[in-house]
C-alpha cells in the first residue's frame, strides 16, 4: 500500500503536466491489472487527495473508473463501492466518475439478478449533474432501467416513480430510437397493470402488440396480445371497456392465443364477454388460473365460484 502511495508522490514531483498524467495513467493500468481491491482503493484515495488541478484530478479518476470494467467481479464491487463513498461529499465535482462506477455496479447486480441493489445504485445517479451532462436518451435509458428492476421485484409504486421521471424527457428522445421507445411503453403498460388500471394497461399492451416492424418476434407480440386480453377482461364495465373488447374481438390474431400459454382460455372468454354470453364456472376457473397475483386480488367471490367479473 505504502509503495503505491510512494509511486504517486514520485509522479507528483514531475513538472511537465502531460508526462505526469501519462505516468499516472500507466500506474492506474498497472494497479488495476493486478486485480487487488485493497491496492486499487489505496490508489484511488491517494489520487483523490493529491494536489492536482481539478481537471487533472477528474481526468485521472475517470480513467481509473473506466478501467475498473476489466476487473474481476468481486474486486469491482469492492473498488466501486469504496470509491463512490469517497467522492460522495465532493459537491458533484466527480459526478462523471460516480456515473461510470454506478453503471458498472448496476450491470453487475442486474446480471446477478440482484434487482433491488441494481435499482438502488442506479437510482442514486444525479441525472441533472452539470459535471456529467446526460442526453435525454441517456436519462430515459437510465430511469427505465431502474423501473424495469423494480418491476422484476413487483414493486409497482417504485417503478411508477421512475417511469414518471422518464416521461419528462420522452419528448426529447429521437422517435427513431424504437428500442427505447418500446421499452418505455412496455414499462408504462406494466405499471398500469400492476396498479390494477386494467383498461389503460390493455390499451398499452395492445398498441405494443401491433408493432410488427419493430423487430419483436411474433411469439412476443402474441404474449402482448394475451396481456391486453387479460387486462381488458379484468377492466371495469363501461363503454370504454366494450370498445377495447371490440378491438380485440376483431383482431385476426385472437384465435392464435388458444395455442399461446398462459392465454389459452382468453379468446373464448373475451368472445363470450363481448357477445354477452354466459360463462361457465369451469371457464372462469381456467381463466383465473392464468392470472398473476395482483390480478387475482380483484376477485369478488370465494371458491369454487371465484371470478374476476362484476356481478
Amino acid at each position: 500500500m505504502a509503495n503505491i502511495e510512494r509511486k504517486v508522490d514520485q509522479i507528483l514531483t514531475i513538472s511537465d503536466s502531460k508526462e505526469q498524467s501519462d505516468r499516472l495513467f500507466a500506474l492506474i493500468d498497472e494497479v488495476i491489472s493486478g486485480q487487488v481491491g485493497a491496492q486499487c482503493c489505496t490508489l484511488f484515495n491517494r489520487m483523490l487527495q493529491a494536489d492536482f488541478t481539478q481537471h487533472q484530478s477528474r481526468s485521472c479518476l475517470v480513467h481509473f473508473a473506466e478501467n475498473c470494467k476489466s476487473m474481476a467481479k468481486d474486486a469491482l464491487v469492492e473498488v466501486c463501492t469504496h470509491s463512490i463513498a469517497e467522492i460522495k461529499d465532493k459537491g458533484g465535482v466527480y459526478d462523471e466518475v460516480d456515473y461510470i462506477m454506478k453503471t458498472e455496479l448496476f450491470d453487475y447486480y442486474s446480471g446477478c439478478a440482484e434487482f433491488l441493489d441494481a435499482a438502488q445504485i442506479l437510482a442514486a445517479v444525479n441525472v441533472e449533474s452539470p459535471n456529467k451532462v446526460l442526453t435525454a436518451t441517456e436519462k430515459v435509458d437510465l430511469l427505465i432501467k431502474v423501473a424495469e428492476c423494480y418491476l422484476m421485484l413487483k414493486e409497482t409504486i417504485e417503478a411508477e416513480v421512475f417511469t414518471n421521471k422518464a416521461s419528462q424527457y420522452m419528448n426529447d428522445v429521437d422517435s427513431s430510437n424504437l428500442p427505447l421507445q418500446l421499452r418505455y411503453r412496455a414499462v408504462v403498460a406494466q405499471v398500469y397493470d400492476g396498479n390494477r388500471k386494467f383498461l389503460e394497461a390493455s390499451l398499452k399492451y395492445y398498441e405494443l402488440s401491433k408493432f410488427t416492424d419493430s423487430g419483436i418476434v411474433a411469439e412476443d407480440l402474441l404474449q402482448l396480445l394475451g396481456k391486453a386480453t387479460t387486462c381488458a377482461v379484468l377492466s371495469k364495465t363501461g363503454p370504454q371497456r366494450t370498445r377495447v373488447l371490440g378491438l380485440l374481438y376483431n383482431d385476426a390474431r385472437l384465435p392464435q392465443l388458444d395455442d399461446t400459454p398462459p392465454f389459452c382460455s382468453h379468446s373464448n372468454v373475451l368472445r363470450k364477454m363481448f357477445r354477452e354470453f354466459i360463462l361457465q364456472a369451469d371457464e372462469l376457473v381456467q381463466f383465473e388460473d392464468s392470472l398473476e397475483v395482483h390480478q387475482r386480488a380483484v376477485s369478488r367471490y370465494a371458491p369454487p365460484f371465484e371470478t374476476v367479473f362484476d356481478p
